[in-house]
């Protein structure tokens, strides 16, 4: 592009000596601008790839929990973190340390991203209470739109409040019914949502500087 631009290429060419030193000089002094600013703000460092691993998982599981197909885009999140994965390793291939946590990172997105689409696959209003159902859609809702948008420990500790809490109530719904649709469609819930709740507390521990908690 420099090339191009500089060299000016006209059916008649004109011979500008000084226009082109100019040019070359002004078109310089952009390039070494952007490589300083490039490498101080996004730096190729394997801390830096690491943290851009993470927040990827975190954005793309939000647009996950607010799929309305949530059947077709869990296989599509699933093949695109290992892609990512993938891509990330082998920048990081030389700090066992930042690969670890990528494996890590990566390994509880997924139980996350399944725990989503279990919880969405089970809220068939044909056969849940409307109540378990609305109870779950909100709790999707709001962690898509706000929980994993802008991550936060009180908003990780709600969501984990209501999971745990959508969890017990489907469990006691389950209890009083008679119908096996009903009670299948009851237990995912209860799986999906128990999981999820579990796949928050970490990442609330995450927030409050615990090491021993699993990133994502």
């Amino acid at each position: 592009m420099y090339f191009a631009f500089a060299s000016n290429f006209n059916n008649v060419m004109t011979y500008d000596a000084i226009a082109f030193l100019n040019s070359s000089f002004a078109i310089l002094v952009g390039i070494a601008v952007a490589v300083v600013l490039f490498a101080t703000f996004f730096p190729e460092t394997p801390a830096f790839a690491v943290r851009r691993f993470r927040r990827q998982l975190v954005v793309h599981l939000g647009y996950l929990a607010g799929a309305s197909r949530c059947a077709s885009a869990l296989p599509c999140y699933q093949r695109a973190l290992c892609e990512q994965l993938g891509t990330t390793l082998a920048r990081v291939k030389d700090e066992p340390k930042a690969a670890h946590e990528c494996l890590t990172s990566a390994r509880a997105a997924l139980s996350a991203a399944e725990a989503i689409g279990r919880l969405r696959s089970s809220l068939d209003a044909r056969v849940v209470a409307p109540g378990i159902v609305a109870e779950g859609s909100r709790l999707l809702a709001r962690l898509s739109q706000t929980t994993l948008r802008s991550p936060s420990v009180w908003k990780f500790s709600r969501r984990v409040e209501e999971a745990l809490a959508l969890s017990r109530n489907a469990l006691t719904t389950a209890r009083g019914s008679a119908e096996p649709g009903a009670i299948e469609a009851l237990n995912g819930v209860v799986v999906g949502s128990a999981t999820l709740g579990s796949d928050l507390m970490r990442a609330c521990m995450i927030l409050q500087g615990r090491s021993n908690a699993i990133r994502i």
